[in-house]
């Protein structure tokens, strides 16, 4: 509970664009989130890269490289 108040505080002062999980569908909290902040919601891990035939770590971390850019 206070994770969450402390997150809340965060979006309050600087404003986000977006909530990235991997869970699918995005959790009960990720999706009030979203929607109290007005929050795209993205899965990370369906996020699509160039490199499909890389090692599983550095096919998350482009995942997460794409994801956060799509978030700006």
């Amino acid at each position: 509970f206070r994770d969450l108040k402390r997150i809340e505080k965060q979006l309050d002062i600087s404003p986000a664009a977006c909530v990235l999980t991997m869970e699918y569908p995005a959790s009960p909290l990720a999706q009030s989130l979203a929607q109290k902040y007005q929050l795209e919601i993205v899965n990370v891990l369906l996020v699509e890269t160039d490199r499909q035939h890389a090692p599983l770590t550095v096919q998350r971390l482009d995942q997460l490289s794409v994801a956060l850019l799509e978030c700006l």
